[in-house]
């Protein structure tokens, strides 16, 4: 079992890390500025709680949030609690939104500091993996921003650490309610942490993916992508086989889409399948490695289910994939969208005539009653005479 620890900062983060110790049992830490988004985490994670700031969150502030991370950074990584958490871990994820402030502003700084703190036995780094969930198309402009920048820290200021990183999106279920889609996006990112935890890595006297494997595949620089098909029933089957099931877990699954552009660094082919469905699958994935592009190094793990009643399980991780160019031109575009349609209302405004004979004729209607003296502090004359009169 690869021990994995799980950042979460930010609202989103934090719910992440309830969702990965509650399900698979992930050490986890949650940083926030914000008391009342860690009042609402459940107590088991009151422990591993962490308060910067003023406690009123960072309004979506990104410069915010990194400021209160400057002032707190030496106390939180010295904290003995916080260090329990991370130090005898194989793999530390960083996770967060891409649009908010809190989660977006300290992530990238926060994988950073923890990649120079933490080293294993050996006084080799870690992996650090910095898991990004990205906002709806629809969503507004301060927080297309936020992912804007947040990925150009990860592109630009973090190029030289060569990061290993894994983005979801939520605008892969646009259509969709909040709620439904943070249950959807949470539930496959806890998916997979389970399968980096070798969770589904039964033993075969096959080929095998043991922990240092697994590191091997997660220290691979650039994007990180897992697909899966769980469950399989030989009639899944009747009009298309087990590698259609992934490429289509590929394209429907929570992760952002990928470039389509042939960069693969390592795989590694986790699968768990009766005799008869293994004696089928070609575990080299051919129409996979066409989808994607072929990897420069596989890691299989093939194990061959006797038991009629066990699953039929098949997981694939990708790593060294390039960057999502692709879905920042979407945000882009978006962000444009916005700006066309703020300057449209400002020449709308700026446009609006008022019919003041209208208006006069109707106060002069309104002359003939009567008013009332109220006695009032405000500067009347002042503030009518903004208004012209």
């Amino acid at each position: 079992m690869l021990n994995l620890a799980l950042i979460g900062i930010g609202n989103c983060g934090n719910q992440i890390a309830a969702l990965a110790q509650k399900e698979a049992n992930v050490s986890v830490a949650c940083i926030n500025t914000s008391e009342n988004d860690l009042a609402i985490l459940p107590d088991s994670l009151k422990d591993c709680s962490f308060m910067i700031g003023d406690h009123q969150g960072s309004g979506k502030n990104r410069a915010d949030a990194k400021r209160f991370l400057k002032d707190s950074v030496t106390k939180l990584v010295s904290d003995e609690k916080f260090q329990k958490i991370i130090a005898d871990k194989d793999v530390i994820l960083v996770a967060s939104s891409t649009g908010g402030g809190t989660g977006s502003g300290i992530a990238p700084i926060m994988s950073s500091i923890i990649r120079q703190t933490f080293r294993d036995s050996e006084g080799k780094e870690k992996p650090i993996i910095l898991l990004g969930v990205l906002p709806k198309l629809s969503e507004g402009q301060s927080t297309q921003m936020n992912t804007l920048e947040y990925l150009h820290e990860l592109y630009e200021l973090l190029e030289d650490e060569q990061p290993t990183y894994m983005l979801y999106d939520n605008n892969n279920y646009a259509k969709e309610s909040g709620s439904t889609v943070l249950q959807k996006v949470n539930a496959d990112i806890v998916s997979d942490l389970k399968v980096l935890q070798l969770t589904y890595n039964t033993p075969t006297p096959y080929d095998s993916i043991d922990e240092k494997d697994m590191k091997q595949i997660c220290l691979v620089p650039g994007r990180m992508v897992i697909a899966s098909a769980f469950g399989i029933k030989e009639k899944d089957l009747d009009e298309k086989d087990i590698e259609d099931l992934l490429i289509q877990n590929l394209k429907s699954n929570s992760h952002a889409e990928i470039q389509r552009d042939g960069i693969v660094g390592n795989t590694g082919l986790i699968t768990n399948l009766s005799e008869k469905l293994n004696a089928a699958f070609d575990t080299h994935l051919p129409k996979v490695f066409n989808f994607i592009g072929d990897p420069i190094q596989e890691f299989l793990h093939i194990a061959v289910n006797k038991e009629r009643d066990m699953p039929n399980n098949v997981a694939l991780i990708v790593s060294g994939m390039s960057k999502i160019t692709d879905r920042i031109d979407k945000i882009e575009e978006r962000i444009e969208e916005i700006n066309q349609r703020k300057e449209e209302q400002a020449s709308a405004r700026r446009n609006c005539v008022i019919d003041t004979e209208q208006l006069e004729k109707f106060n002069e209607q309104k002359n003939t009653r009567a008013t009332s003296g109220v006695e009032t502090q405000a500067d009347l004359k002042s503030t009518f005479s903004k208004f012209g009169l």
